[in-house]
């Protein structure tokens, strides 16, 4: 049993309270800066790996936009700096359980028409891309 006013790491948590320890305590969320990185504000900043992914991902929308001045923008967790790694993902799923935990995709914002779909990006690029709009802080792929 749990004890009041001692300190338990998470795993001794799920151990003593099993998988759903979270919600037991009314902790029904993952802290979101776990593994913090710095917030992106200009397309420089990404890292060159994610800089590359992000320039695939333009030119497939741009591919099919063929005669339109395209833009697109990198939103969500990656510019936010709360995006997470596999490795990253599978060690939080040790402590928050398997149905928690995602890695972290790309995601987008563009003015295009005719967008490639899912399947596209992730048989094209290995990657998968969300196409979410809306977001008040973007970093313009260029």
């Amino acid at each position: 049993m749990v004890e009041k006013h001692k300190n338990y790491t998470a795993k001794e948590l799920k151990e003593l309270l099993g998988e759903n320890w979270r919600k037991q305590l009314g902790l029904n969320s993952i802290p979101k800066n776990i593994y913090s990185k710095p917030i992106i504000y200009s397309f420089n900043e990404f890292d060159k790996e994610t800089k590359n992914i992000y320039s695939k991902i333009a030119q497939l929308i741009k591919l099919k936009n063929p005669n339109q001045n395209v833009k697109i923008w990198a939103t969500g967790s990656r510019v936010k700096g709360n995006w997470r790694t596999i490795e990253e993902t599978k060690e939080m799923k040790k402590i928050y359980g398997e149905n928690m935990v995602k890695y972290s995709d790309y995601d987008i914002s563009t003015d295009a028409k005719i967008l490639p779909t899912t399947q596209d990006f992730l048989n094209q690029l290995g990657v998968k891309v969300d196409r979410i709009g809306g977001e008040s802080h973007k970093v313009l792929i260029e």
